[in-house]
């Protein structure tokens, strides 16, 4: 899942602003998601593997019984996608890093 070619997106919202920061590998993205989840107003979207065109889902949208559309719709919307981007792969996040 990492390569030190690669770039993981981590993507979350935070007071009502986008942010995204890179990481060199997937776990490093995930342990930072992972660190926002006692912040009432933060919501993590996803990781983007921009080079596979691979998104991990936040857990939350599960967990919370929010719709794959909608969760995929923010994370398009947060990575600057168009509206009817498909991406090549799909999963959701661990609950645990």
């Amino acid at each position: 899942m990492t390569n030190a070619q690669r770039s993981y997106v981590a993507a979350y919202e935070s007071h009502h602003v986008a942010h995204r920061e890179t990481f060199g590998d997937y776990q490093k993205a995930a342990t930072f998601m992972h660190g926002w989840t006692t912040d009432v107003h933060t919501w993590p979207i996803c990781i983007y593997d921009p080079a596979d065109d691979h998104v991990w889902l936040w857990c939350g949208y599960r967990t919370m019984d929010i719709s794959r559309e909608s969760a995929l719709e923010d994370a398009r919307g947060i990575l600057g996608l168009p509206v009817d981007h498909q991406f090549a792969k799909i999963e959701t996040m661990s609950e645990y890093v």
